[in-house]
């Protein structure tokens, strides 16, 4: 088989809007080169390793596969920022599950105290998640094959050939799959989830459905951080592309972009020009003595001392 140069050029020109490609320019340079070629001499799926030494199962051409294992995690600044954000026992809820990129550190962070809960919608994604994390994760993640939305009951789901990563709600005018969907508030009262420390939702585009099926939760929640996608050409396929910013603004959320030397959030005064991943919160997280709330509900040494 003949190797083409031409995906390798493309992705090179692509990471090279990455920042984390400045780390270490050589060294992901080649890293993409040999997954690049591994992927063209690839007749199906391919394996490969991240998130600190865990193997992958994946389709060719999905983008959060060859960003995963050319720079070791999906985005290496939210990955830095939970070890700040995301304490052991953390409830984490991954809506848009993809194989498993976030989902499988995340049940690495949390730990047996903690739990994960990762929805993916289309069926033969679900299938690698399912894998990558019966492979790589020890019995605290609960992996769902449903899609998630603003009521319960079922909807369509568009595959993307180019990016299997990128499957989304159909519109309507696309075709899809039928899959059940279920809104995150149905789904936790079902299995008596009262509460969660952290969402992400990466959905391409079909985030203002989701916060509106997690409405209640959210409410019980009032220290819980949302992380989204924010890509204005996605949100644009079900609305206006500011709906979803204004919906969590409007429950009292500040968004903050998260610096990805060392995962530091920082306000984001405005969202104009912008696109990447947003962290959502009620509090101030620049502030040096801010604390997950998990860790503001454990008692300090003194007081388990005094308890004992």
């Amino acid at each position: 088989m003949r190797l083409g140069l031409r995906p390798f050029i493309g992705r090179l020109r692509w990471i090279r809007d990455y920042p984390p490609y400045y780390e270490d320019p050589t060294r992901f340079a080649l890293r993409t080169l040999l997954f690049t070629w591994r992927e063209q001499l690839a007749g199906g799926d391919l394996e490969f390793e991240a998130c600190g030494g865990c193997l992958f199962r994946s389709p060719r051409n999905n983008i959060s596969s060859f960003i995963a294992a050319i720079f070791g995690q999906r985005d290496l600044n939210i990955t830095r920022f939970w070890r700040r954000a995301l304490p052991p026992g953390s409830v984490f809820f991954d809506i848009g599950g993809n194989i498993g990129l976030y989902a499988v550190p995340a049940s690495q962070q949390v730990g047996g105290a903690g739990c994960v809960v990762s929805f993916e919608a289309h069926p033969a994604i679900y299938g690698y998640l399912l894998s990558n994390v019966a492979r790589n994760c020890d019995g605290n993640i609960t992996v769902e094959n449903l899609a998630v939305g603003s009521e319960s009951g079922e909807t369509r789901i568009a595959f993307n050939g180019r990016n299997p990563g990128e499957s989304h709600i159909a519109t309507r005018t696309e075709q899809g799959e039928t899959v059940p969907v279920v809104a995150l508030d149905d789904y936790c009262a079902r299995r008596g989830i009262a509460r969660i420390d952290y969402i992400k939702i990466d959905v391409e585009g079909f985030e203002a459905n989701v916060l509106r099926g997690a409405r209640a939760m959210i409410a019980a929640n009032p220290s819980i951080l949302i992380q989204t996608e924010y890509e204005p050409q996605h949100l644009s396929r079900y609305g206006q592309p500011t709906e979803m910013a204004d919906l969590l603004i409007g429950w009292g959320f500040r968004p903050h972009c998260v610096n990805w030397t060392d995962g530091a959030p920082m306000p984001l005064d405005s969202l104009e020009n912008y696109a990447g991943e947003i962290v959502w919160s009620r509090e101030e997280l620049c502030r040096e003595d801010w604390q997950p709330a998990l860790l503001r509900r454990q008692p300090q040494p003194a007081e388990a001392s005094a308890a004992d």
